[in-house]
């Protein structure tokens, strides 16, 4: 009787520094457009820029390890 043998790990591709200078270019673009949004937009577009760039810092740390 054979024996099941183990699942194999489930491995996750990462981000290159394309995709995350990408984000980052993303984010540097929406912060020009400030100039042009309602005042009343700013601390939206603020919590989602400050969020990618959490995530990009996120990311180059966990590359290197």
């Amino acid at each position: 009787m054979d024996t099941p043998s183990a699942p194999s790990p489930v491995e996750f591709a990462r981000p290159g520094p394309d995709e995350i200078a990408g984000q980052l270019d993303a984010a540097v673009a929406q912060l020009n457009q400030l100039d042009n949004t309602p005042v009343a937009e700013h601390v939206a577009m603020y919590e989602d820029i400050h969020g990618v760039l959490q995530d990009a810092l996120t990311r180059i740390d966990s590359d290197q390890r």
